[in-house]
């Protein structure tokens, strides 16, 4: 189990707190210019484990949550080692509730106030892992004896889905990623197909399933002469009820039914992102910033 990071520990004090303007992509490289800080050199895996705990530290752990819930697993260190970083001064007033054996030492060893779920019942905050989360967010979770404080500490924080509404519930975001087929008539398919396509794109706007909608490009784009400048692939995010439901969307559209996009390297997956993606926000090419 990698080590606690004490208060004399020499790690970045200042974690970014996001705004509304903040982008998932400054908020990890934040992270990422920071996670070996005072420590050494961990694996890819363990580093993706510490950038993953510390850029939920830093979105979902605010200074004004004083009943702190902390989850039991191989990132937990990783969390406490960013509460710690978070400061003595915002830290003094919290009281952190643990799952289970590791997360109420590694509370203690680093010097933060224990408490217990049957003395503070409403907690404004838990933090904790899962084994496995598949495309539709389905979390599986390890059994044992912690499993069942982790359900009542999930529970127990405001943050849990007794806050969220049903229709919130029931959707997620999903994001496509669509590469073009490379057969010399795909560039013409696509610019024949584009109108039908933008017109499924702007019927599913204003409703808010169609998130953002935008293209990819190839990397030699930006120096192509402009008569040579061609697409090669489209990204959506979509807002549905269901994997199913999105896949559907994807079927029905133009580029898909006349054969522009390659049908056997469409990924389509579970979106979470960390900050929050505008009701429409339209991707920008290269050379548009």
């Amino acid at each position: 189990m990698p080590s606690v990071l004490t208060q004399s520990t020499p790690v970045n004090t200042t974690p970014m707190r996001p705004t509304a303007d903040t982008t998932l992509s400054t908020l990890l490289t934040h992270a990422q210019a920071t996670i070996d800080a005072g420590s050494q050199k961990l694996s890819t895996i363990e580093s993706s484990k510490r950038l993953a705990a510390w850029t939920a530290v830093d979105k979902h752990v605010l200074p004004e949550h004083k009943v702190i819930g902390i989850g039991s697993g191989s990132t937990v260190p990783y969390v406490v080692e960013r509460i710690i970083a978070q400061g003595q001064e915002v830290n003094r007033e919290r009281v952190f509730i643990p799952t289970g054996f590791q997360s109420k030492e590694l509370i203690v060893q680093a010097g933060l106030l224990l408490g217990d779920v049957d003395q503070y019942p409403t907690l404004d905050v838990t933090i904790d892992g899962a084994d496995e989360v598949d495309r539709d967010l389905n979390c599986i979770k390890g059994g044992g004896a912690c499993h069942l404080r982790e359900k009542v500490l999930a529970e127990a924080a405001v943050t849990s889905s007794r806050r969220i509404t049903k229709s919130t519930l029931s959707k997620h975001l999903y994001i496509l990623w669509a590469r073009d087929l490379i057969d010399t008539e795909c560039w013409s398919r696509r610019q024949a197909a584009s109108p039908e396509h933008l017109d499924n794109v702007n019927k599913n706007w204003e409703p808010g399933f169609m998130r953002v909608a935008g293209v990819t490009v190839p990397a030699e784009y930006e120096h192509l002469p402009f008569q040579q400048k061609q697409w090669n692939g489209s990204v959506l995010i979509l807002c549905a009820q269901g994997l199913d439901v999105a896949w559907a969307v994807v079927k029905d559209d133009a580029f898909y039914r006349h054969n522009v996009w390659d049908k056997d390297s469409i990924v389509l997956m579970t979106f979470l992102p960390v900050t929050p993606i505008p009701d429409h926000a339209p991707l920008v090419l290269p050379g548009q910033q």
